[in-house]
């Protein structure tokens, strides 16, 4: 029997390797997956997801705005990203608005403190994320 886990840990292991050829050729590799009945992972697709769980519009997410329920919506973005898509710092601050990489950094730092003080936050993180999940599964 196919394990889904197995399946995306091993998309997940292409993907880091399409990373490293990223690196040696000087330019960005993208990967995206389709999964047999399920969605391609893509960044508008974690968009959407955690706009539909938040209630948080999607322009708000990808936009300027400070307001923390929209900043706590980029930040699950972020790490969504990082976590699914393997996608860079860099690439994730490109993709939204040319941010810094640092900017990044700092706001999935941001994140993992309110995941771990915040239940509110951590349940919107959980529920983000297992919906993706069961998007592309």
């Amino acid at each position: 029997m196919i394990d889904a886990n197995n399946i995306t840990k091993a998309a997940l292991r292409i993907q880091e390797t399409a990373n490293e050829v990223s690196l040696l050729l000087g330019r960005p590799v993208s990967l995206h997956f389709r999964f047999e009945d399920g969605q391609q992972i893509t960044e508008e697709l974690i968009e959407r997801t955690v706009s539909g769980v938040t209630g948080i519009r999607s322009e708000d997410i990808l936009g300027d705005s400070r307001n923390v329920e929209v900043t706590i919506a980029r930040y699950i973005c972020w790490k969504l990203m990082n976590k699914y898509m393997k996608s860079t710092y860099v690439d994730i601050g490109r993709h939204y608005g040319g941010r810094n990489h640092s900017t990044v950094i700092s706001g999935l730092r941001k994140l993992e403190d309110e995941i771990a003080t915040d239940r509110n936050v951590r349940k919107a993180f959980e529920d983000c994320e297992s919906l993706l999940v069961t998007r592309i599964s």
